[in-house]
């Protein structure tokens, strides 16, 4: 992870799909046996190391950029 994943397509959507399962009331992911929240807290600080340190590969789509 430290060199650095796809910013939309990797770490957003994992974070948008733990999300929803701990919004569905689901604590505990079934892949991994964490917590959802787990997860999420690993794809935020990731997401801040990735443009701190400008490393993976940042696929949000071009409208949302300025």
């Amino acid at each position: 992870w430290e060199l650095g994943l796809a910013w939309d397509s990797g770490v957003m959507s994992s974070f948008v799909r733990h999300l929803w399962e701990y919004g569905q009331g689901i604590e505990i992911d079934k892949e991994s046996e964490l917590p959802h929240l787990y997860h999420m807290v690993f794809n935020i600080l990731a997401l801040m190391a990735y443009t701190i340190r400008e490393v993976g590969y940042d696929d949000r789509k071009s409208w949302k950029k300025q």
